[in-house]
């Protein structure tokens, strides 16, 4: 993973965290609005086209749910699964569903719509899981087995990274409206209900109630995409948005001087590598390995790690409006 999508990573965990925090309130109230610098697309909102990259999953997370996701308990958590178990030969994955579980129309979970949903998806890696699968057998509407024709060993894997295959739809809902009809009014099992969107400009849910891990603690999340980090800015000053992403340069520091404001910085484990290939060429002084000390040995070490903090949040230092 990129050091940009770990760190979209942390503030994607860090919203559910904040949304879904165990001591939410009896009923949801007030709102979220966060500015965000980079955009998202009408195909998101689908889990069918969504990519699974972590800028696409903050849609993911808001709308639907998943049979594993990355939870505090670890990385390939029961979800909409209640457990799962994997063949010794790793051909047979089993998953025991929830119960209790409702689509956004009070429809439940089933494994009809799991099933449905896995042979729906086309986008990354579809077609090279799906070759791999001989047959989606529902056992009963709380029990599926996924039979693959050779060991399948990272057939998680693709569940918590690069695609949502194993994020849930509702088959009667889809069926019974139609799939164009779908893509511009999504259903999810997720924590929220979509609302709308603009496409280019913002992205807004409410909360849903009966989600099946708790009632969420904030009413109504607006995602405003605004490119110019200075507006950004400007608009967290204003009392518009809660939280601006990636203040950078003259802003950060314009950020850090505000008493009104406080910064939060993710980090990440991320490393990035310069390799000087012309350390092979006879001709190039690069392949004078004490030119490559000498190098090594001037580098400003602090000082590049300094810079390269390059991705900052904001957040008024007041709570939202709740």
């Amino acid at each position: 993973m990129k050091t940009g999508e770990m760190r979209l990573a942390v503030m994607i965990s860090g919203l559910m965290l904040l949304i879904l925090s165990p001591n939410a309130l009896a009923a949801p109230q007030g709102v979220f609005k966060q500015a965000m610098h980079w955009g998202l697309s009408a195909e998101y909102l689908d889990p069918g086209t969504n990519m699974g990259a972590t800028t696409s999953q903050i849609l993911l997370y808001l709308f639907h749910d998943a049979l594993v996701k990355p939870m505090p308990s670890g990385n390939y958590a029961p979800c909409l699964a209640e457990s799962y178990t994997i063949s010794p030969d790793a051909k047979t994955y089993e998953f025991k569903l929830r119960r209790g579980v409702k689509f956004h129309n009070g429809d439940p979970m089933i494994a009809e719509d799991v099933a449905f949903s896995f042979w729906r998806y086309k986008s990354n890696q579809a077609k090279l899981i799906q070759d791999k699968t001989e047959k989606v057998e529902i056992v009963n509407p709380y029990l599926i087995r996924f039979h693959f024709k050779e060991p399948f060993p990272d057939f998680l894997e693709y569940h918590i990274y690069g695609t949502s295959i194993g994020w849930v739809v509702p088959k009667r809902y889809i069926e019974k409206v139609g799939e164009a009809t779908y893509k511009k009014e999504p259903i999810g099992c997720g924590p929220y209900k979509f609302v709308e969107f603009v496409s280019g400009v913002k992205v807004i849910g409410e909360a849903f109630e009966d989600y099946w891990r708790k009632v969420p603690n904030v009413k109504r999340i607006e995602l405003h995409i605004i490119v110019e980090a200075s507006t950004r800015l400007a608009m967290v000053k204003r009392g518009e948005v809660n939280i601006p992403t990636l203040m950078t340069g003259i802003f950060y520091e314009n950020v850090k001087k505000d008493p009104g404001l406080r910064l939060l910085e993710p980090l990440s484990p991320a490393r990035w590598s310069l390799y000087i290939t012309s350390q092979w060429d006879p001709k190039s002084p690069w392949s004078d390995v004490r030119v490559r000390q000498a190098a090594s040995m001037a580098i400003d070490r602090k000082a590049l790690a300094d810079s390269s903090r390059i991705s900052r949040v904001t957040i008024l230092s007041t709570p939202f409006n709740h």
